[in-house]
């Protein structure tokens, strides 16, 4: 196995642990960030990104209405900063997510609410990154970078795995943050979130062993020409993104993410013997409907992958394929979990059939790419030349 698979497995790895160790030094962190503002005229919130940082606000935008009881919505950086922006109601915040903190679309945004009189925060990993020091309250969570130097050999950039779970774990503790603040939570009610994703940690270090083999198993025997396809809905829709950017960035592989109900609108009618229909099905509100996709799904004549909770046993009778989730999971932190067996497998299927994480042993793939996300040029603000 090439070294850089070897590092995406350490990172995947190091998931239970880092959920584990940081779910309370985030929120201090966050508590004390807050200390000094008032945030209770903040009516509505946007939370932006790109690429897992806006999948991350995606997944967590039901939770964080139920946190805070405000009315959140997660958009992709550009449709904001160029578009939405312009029309932000009267107590507005505006949270940019970028590990990096150097995506120039998100600063861009934050730059632009701000300049309209939005409240504005960044999650990120450091104070000094660009996001930060746009904002008016950088929000500093704690996680490897995807681009690793190396002293003996040309950098190792993997896809996101523990990063793109540090910025579900940052965004998701903002909601509680901001919940204490607000009057919404009470201490026993924060106390029993932590304690929850103490639970999942463990859950998730359960998952990747069971699963590690599976996946890799499924990944050596797939076969090249099928076209894939991956359902989920309500948070795990963002799941859905998520594990589709996996395919493309460990092997250029084309998937298409569909959102539960839409498939049977749409990706129905190329859904045959040819096709891989993955379903992410965790016990919640949309599991009936996914029962029912799966089920068309093959009499198509299509493959059928479940990600589904272990205790699932129905599922059985609905897919060829089981990817199964242990722990009892509420579908509002499902997303922390169900997104494990596609790193594995996007990894494995990588390996399997020779590919270069992200196509960079093409220098100009590399450099056009980079260009492209940290180099964009931004729209002038109020005063810039």
């Amino acid at each position: 196995m090439h070294y850089e698979k070897k590092v995406m497995l350490d990172e995947i790895l190091l998931q239970p642990s880092f959920l584990k160790e940081n779910g309370r030094p985030i929120l201090e962190n966050l508590a004390k960030s807050l200390e000094k503002h008032d945030i209770s005229k903040v009516k509505h919130v946007y939370i932006l990104g790109c690429g897992d940082s806006y999948y991350s606000a995606l997944a967590n935008r039901m939770s964080l209405m139920e946190l805070t009881g405000l009315y959140v919505e997660s958009i992709e950086a550009l449709e904001f900063s160029r578009y939405v922006v312009n029309h932000m109601p009267e107590g507005s915040a505006v949270i940019g997510v970028s590990n990096s903190g150097t995506v120039s679309r998100t600063i861009e945004g934050v730059k632009r609410a701000r300049e309209k009189g939005a409240l504005t925060f960044a999650i990120t990993t450091s104070k000094a990154a660009p996001l930060a020091l746009a904002v008016d309250i950088p929000l500093i969570v704690n996680s490897p970078p995807n681009i690793k130097e190396r002293p003996d050999g040309p950098p190792v950039v993997t896809p996101g795995s523990v990063t793109y779970l540090a910025s579900l774990l940052g965004v998701y503790c903002v909601g509680i943050a901001f919940g204490r603040k607000l009057g919404r939570l009470t201490e026993k009610n924060v106390q029993e979130r932590l304690a929850e994703l103490d639970e999942l940690s463990a859950n998730v270090l359960e998952t990747i062993t069971s699963l590690n083999q599976v996946t890799r198993d499924y990944a050596e025997k797939l076969s090249p020409g099928k076209r894939l396809m991956i359902l989920g809905g309500g948070p795990n829709y963002a799941t859905a993104f998520f594990c589709v950017a996996k395919l493309f960035e460990s092997l250029r592989q084309p998937a298409s993410a569909v959102e539960m109900e839409e498939w049977a609108h749409e990706e129905y009618f190329v859904s045959d013997k040819d096709a891989s229909v993955f379903v992410i099905v965790p016990p919640g509100e949309s599991r009936d409907r996914a029962l029912e996709q799966m089920r068309a799904a093959r009499d198509m004549g299509a493959e059928v992958i479940a990600v589904c909770a272990e205790s699932d046993t129905e599922m059985e009778n609905y897919a060829d394929v089981l990817f199964r989730i242990k722990g009892k999971v509420r579908e509002e932190l499902s997303p922390f979990i169900y997104c494990v067996p596609f790193q594995l497998f996007s990894c494995y299927l990588s390996s399997a059939r020779g590919k270069f994480f992200l196509g960079f042993d093409d220098p100009k793939r590399r450099e056009v790419n980079f260009r492209q996300i940290f180099n964009s040029q931004t729209k002038n603000l109020q005063g810039e030349k």
